[in-house]
């Protein structure tokens, strides 16, 4: 059944050998005590024979298959299926209840886990456990925390037993019931090797190897042994080829999740950190962009989205031939298609203007520095931002029938009206350039409009329909347009496709002036976007001191279960499997804080919003949710989480299987 052949071992090339050409046999249904002094090298033998450390030189075989030329992760599953190990220490998890512990090795099998807990049900009666499936091991006298490690090593009904002095911690009562259990055991064929200083275990043993030095000095079998071992073909250990390479969510998830679960207020204290971190990043970038887009909002409300422009012939260009096909903008063939080339297009209006030179009412004429008429549609106004204090805005009509209909500034307001608690809305008043002089209706009167702009200013200019204003102008084509962009970021698209689209239609002979305020909106945006930066960093970094609390964390975990690593990896739980179980492990931690730190950021931006509107009624309340924030913020939590467990990870793979178990 088990065979090795000089079997070499020691810890470094210069280091005394613990084994030193060892070869032994061991046939299938033998029950074998291992015997020597301390220090003779019997553990070292009992974990090479259990395929727990591997050999400096020799071969080790089970029935023909060379154990040592086996991957780790193939070795693995090769343990967890033929060997059943019964340790001194026992080794259970000791947070975990009785029926858990049997089922350990279940967690690196395909065999069903359904099918496996009844097994392990059975196997807890039949050793006297059957009333303490939900009792943990401090709550169990020592021989029932060995019978509980008896059930775990013979729940896939392993051929081979492997004992490491199972009755070194025992008192004689509770060690006689071991060793009887496990002549039981060998009664009913299945391999048994016992290590023990014992004299009364070997004795009851049918054979004994005795080790001293490294070296095997005696090997002694009754002769009753001989008799009783029949020739019977040796059953070929359970196949680990079907089980090489095999990985499931149970051998990650499971004992990942049990661990938080066992250690529900360590978690949780270490959770909130990164939970902070989290909701201060949800409620920075939801705020952020709340703020931004009403900021921006605001200044399109006072035509930063606009653009005006205009196309003049070039004079004295070299393409006279191409000049002379302009003569002017006109509405029908040249700017009201521009909706349909430009759906980034909100409003548009055709400009004409002139500049006053007296205005009259009540029968009295002023001069005003500056002034000026401008014939418009009913967008402009809307687009421009201007907001009317007095009577109405243009509408469509107005600019339809060409009525002789205007809204005035306040500066021209103010200074027609003799007295300031009179009103010009519905009055007439005289507007007069160097060649005509009419009358018009005022309409409305705009609210006061700062601006640095001297020959533009609003307030000191009358609003009236286009076609009113070209008819008392000189020239009767449109002098400019103005559109708004629907959009803040389509206006510096717009301004270039515009420019472009009235050169490729009238050719070099023209110059094209096209204008916006993209500067004030590129410098706001800038500025917008590094106070945005600078949230998210403060944001971040509350982040990050989360993670280090994870990373504290998940490294103080492996150092304190080294011997449950080790004990995992014994029983079946390849590199790959412990290093997803602490990645798991670090993931969920910072996955479970990040759901919490959404919650909590989402709620604490509803709470601001509510708390503005109490105080600024003038704010309603909504809920903000910005998904992006949402998906960047678990993101960065699943991304923390698997930095944070990384290092640990890798120091909990690259555990030596006896080095983690001896650990105090």
């Amino acid at each position: 059944m088990i065979q090795a052949k000089n079997i070499t071992f020691s810890y470094s090339a210069v280091s005394e050998p613990i084994l030193r050409g060892v070869s032994l046999q061991i046939e299938r249904g033998e029950m074998v005590a291992i015997t020597g002094p301390s220090g003779s090298g019997k553990s070292t033998l009992f974990y090479i024979l259990g395929g727990l450390l591997s050999p400096t030189d020799g071969r080790l075989s089970i029935a023909g298959q060379d154990i040592y030329g086996m991957s780790n992760e193939r070795l693995a599953s090769f343990r967890n299926h033929n060997i059943g190990f019964v340790f001194q220490h026992f080794h259970l998890l000791p947070r975990a209840p009785v029926l858990e512990n049997i089922l350990l090795p279940s967690v690196y099998s395909k065999k069903l886990h359904k099918s496996l807990t009844t097994s392990a049900k059975d196997l807890a009666s039949r050793l006297g456990l059957g009333e303490r499936l939900d009792h943990r091991p401090d709550q169990l006298s020592g021989g029932q925390q060995q019978r509980v490690a008896v059930a775990r090593a013979l729940l896939f009904d392993p051929d081979i037993l492997l004992c490491d002095e199972p009755t070194g911690n025992l008192d004689t009562k509770n060690a006689r019931e071991v060793i009887t259990l496990l002549e039981e055991l060998n009664g009913q064929g299945k391999t048994v090797v016992i290590i023990t200083h014992d004299q009364k275990i070997a004795a009851a043993c049918s054979r004994q190897i005795e080790i001293q030095d490294g070296r095997v000095v005696s090997d002694s079998r009754k002769d009753a042994e001989r008799l009783r071992l029949h020739d019977v073909s040796e059953n070929l250990p359970r196949s680990a080829d079907e089980e090489s390479g095999f990985f499931s969510w149970r051998q990650s998830a499971r004992p990942g999740f049990d661990n938080i679960r066992r250690n529900k207020f360590k978690s949780l204290l270490t959770m909130v950190g990164v939970a902070i971190g989290t909701a201060a990043l949800v409620a920075v970038m939801t705020l952020g962009e709340f703020a931004k887009t009403r900021i921006l909002e605001g200044y399109e409300s006072l035509g930063v989205n606009r653009i005006d422009g205009g196309v003049y012939r070039r004079f004295g260009s070299s393409s006279e031939a191409a000049a002379n096909l302009f003569r002017g903008l006109t509405w029908e063939g040249d700017l009201k298609p521009l909706t349909s080339v430009f759906p980034q297009i909100r409003y548009l209006t055709p400009i004409s203007n002139f500049y006053l030179d007296k205005i009259s009412f009540g029968g009295q004429s002023k001069s005003l520095d500056n002034s000026r008429v401008v014939g418009v549609n009913e967008q402009y106004l809307p687009m421009s931002g201007f907001a009317v204090a007095d009577g109405r805005s243009l509408s469509a009509i107005d600019v339809k029938e060409q009525r002789r209909s205007c809204v005035v500034g306040a500066r021209v307001a103010k200074i027609l009206l003799p007295k300031p608690d009179m009103t010009l809305v519905g009055q007439t008043i005289g507007i007069m350039n160097s060649d005509k002089s009419v009358l018009c209706n005022v309409v409305g009167v705009l609210a006061p409009i700062r601006s640095n702009q001297e020959w533009n200013n609003p307030d000191t200019t009358i609003y009236a329909p286009v076609d009113f204003v070209q008819s008392i102008s000189w020239n009767s084509y449109v002098h400019g347009f103005a559109v708004a962009a629907k959009k803040v970021e389509d206006v510096e698209p717009l301004t270039i496709a515009l420019k472009n689209y009235f050169l490729h239609k009238y050719g070099q002979g023209v110059e094209v002036w096209i204008n916006n305020d993209s500067k004030l909106l590129a410098q706001m945006n800038r500025f917008l976007g590094l106070f945005s930066v600078l949230l998210i960093s403060v944001a971040g970094i509350s982040l990050l001191v989360g993670g280090v609390g994870i990373y504290n964390m998940m490294a103080v975990s492996v150092s304190e279960r080294l011997r449950e690593i080790g004990l995992r990896k014994a029983i079946g739980a390849g590199d790959k499997a412990i290093r997803s179980m602490v990645l798991f492990e670090s993931g969920l931690l910072c996955s479970l804080a990040g759901v919490a730190g959404v919650l909590i950021g989402v709620g604490g931006c509803g709470l601001v919003m509510y708390l503005v509107s109490q105080v600024m009624p003038k704010v309603q309340f909504e809920w903000l949710f910005n998904p992006f924030s949402i998906l960047i913020s678990m993101s960065l939590c699943v991304l923390t989480g698997v930095l944070s467990g990384l290092l640990p990870a890798r120091k909990a793979e690259k555990m030596q299987i006896i080095q983690a178990m001896r650990v105090e």
